[in-house]
């Protein structure tokens, strides 16, 4: 009967161990001291483990309290994730928290001053309660405990105005006075600026007549083209006179719209203005007498040799001439040549980007450059450069060998 009975103890001693010494956070080593001016105000007292002290600690208006323990988990110094101390108000159930500054090697500290709690805090009567709160992530129990309590001085109290903390709510109306909107300058300045734009007029008019600007040409523009003149003339008294109200009223978002508009027929009417006096420059060199007697003086124009039977040009029949062939003249076959690659050039600028377009073969300096870059930089073959920057095969391949054409170091 006494074995059962053993037995029965401690089967219930074994069910009871696991929960008795489960793994839990708490702390050792702990110390709270008072720093004051007063040497006799100086308090040190050693904390323990679900233990409060028994007296409150004092804490005047100049003093500052030093926590110093620590943290350990299952009775091993180590670092959890949050140790801070509670300070809570059993009056009002205000509690306010202030997190220690915690090592590796699980050593906690925490320093307090008066000044560094709540308004509320002061103008209690009773202890504020101190509790120390430990844990982490885990199955280890988190440690909240009672430390001591803390009584605040009553020199800080009637120190302290609570009314004098800024709260939420409403607020007293406030009137905003804006910046008056920017004014025109005075008329004096004003004044200055318009003399100086008139005094332009004169000086620009004795450029045209210094120029050979020809004025018996308007009445014959005019009369070839009245209305682009009219429109491009009317165009920029139209711009002036936008400029003037933006100047006057108007502000930038009405200005705009309108110069944009005007400005865009000043453009149209003033390309046409000016077609029509290429045009009419080109019929007055046609009947201008000394042209014409330069063109005699040339002569009739020689034809080339045909081997036609239906010619009826004779080849004995030439005269020498004192210009020089055509066919042999450098200058002018430059200028054939530039004017025939200008020409191959802008067609093959008009149709690049179609599906048929075989490639570019005209390029420029850049162009030329980024080609000599990925051959011997980049070390692309020429089929990948053409690929790359849709080039006509064969394109670089004619620029010749590394060694003949390269990009400049």
């Amino acid at each position: 009967m006494r074995l059962i009975q053993c037995a029965v103890q401690l089967g219930l001693l074994a069910a009871a161990a696991p929960s008795v010494y489960a793994a839990s956070w708490g702390f050792t080593d702990a110390t709270v001291s008072v720093n004051s001016k007063s040497a006799s105000a100086n308090i040190k007292e050693t904390l323990k483990e679900n233990t409060p002290l028994s007296q409150p600690i004092a804490l005047g208006e100049s003093d500052s309290l030093k926590l110093i323990l620590t943290t350990q988990e299952a009775r091993s110094a180590k670092r959890p994730h949050q140790a801070f101390l509670l300070l809570k108000d059993s009056q009002n159930g205000l509690d306010i928290s202030y997190p220690l500054s915690v090592k590796d090697s699980g050593k906690s500290k925490l320093e307090l001053a008066q000044k560094d709690l709540p308004v509320q805090f002061l103008t209690g009567s009773s202890p504020i309660d101190a509790e120390i709160v430990i844990g982490s992530f885990g199955a280890s129990d988190p440690y909240r405990k009672l430390a001591f309590q803390l009584s605040v001085n009553g020199e800080g109290k009637k120190s302290s105005k609570s009314d004098d903390i800024e709260r939420y709510g409403k607020l007293a109306e406030i009137h905003h006075i804006f910046k008056q909107d920017p004014q025109s300058p005075a008329v004096l300045l004003t004044l200055i600026f318009l003399l100086a734009t008139l005094i332009t007029i004169p000086v620009l008019a004795a450029s045209w007549f210094f120029l050979d600007a020809n004025l018996n040409h308007l009445p014959a523009a005019l009369q070839s083209a009245p209305i682009p003149h009219v429109v491009f003339v009317g165009s920029i008294i139209g711009l002036e006179g936008i400029f003037f109200l933006y100047y006057t009223s108007w502000n930038l978002f009405q200005t705009l719209p309108a110069a944009l508009a005007v400005g865009t027929i000043a453009f149209l009417s003033g390309s046409r203005a000016l077609g029509e006096l290429t045009f009419k420059a080109i019929d007055l060199d046609a009947h201008d007498p000394h042209f014409a007697a330069s063109l005699r003086s040339i002569g009739p124009v020689t034809p080339n040799p045909t081997m036609s039977n239906s010619s009826t040009f004779n080849a004995a029949s030439r005269r020498p001439s004192v210009f020089p062939d055509a066919d042999n003249n450098p200058a002018l076959l430059v200028v054939s040549s530039r004017a025939r690659i200008t020409r191959l050039a802008e067609q093959e600028q008009e149709a690049f980007g179609r599906p048929s377009h075989p490639g570019r073969e005209f390029l420029d300096a850049l162009t030329i450059r980024q080609v000599l870059s990925m051959r011997d930089r980049q070390r692309l073959s020429p089929g990948d450069i053409e690929r790359l920057l849709r080039l006509r095969k064969g394109v670089v391949d004619r620029l010749g060998e590394k060694g003949v054409v390269s990009e400049p170091a």
